[in-house]
């Protein structure tokens, strides 16, 4: 074809899409290795966390609720505000 034509197609070759397909893969595999690394070592943190850590409305009242709990790392727990 011509340079300059205007022409709805496009060719591509089938081993290139191949190529590229397996370069994906690749990407894919250490992406999700990655992410079950990650997970595994999130996950025992997250499961140590406890108590509620929300703040309480603006338009309510304070008194005689609890101090709202702050989260420390996990030798020293969480504890009130």
């Amino acid at each position: 074809m011509p340079p300059g034509t205007n022409d709805d197609h496009i060719s591509v070759r089938l081993a290139t899409l191949q190529h590229l397909a397996g370069e994906l893969e690749d990407i894919l595999r250490n992406l999700n290795a990655g992410l079950d690394a990650l997970y595994d070592r999130v996950e025992p943190v997250v499961l140590s966390w406890t108590g509620k850590h929300a703040r309480p409305s603006s338009t309510s009242s304070t008194s005689g609720t609890a101090a709202p709990r702050t989260c420390r790392p996990p030798k020293s727990g969480c504890t009130s505000a």
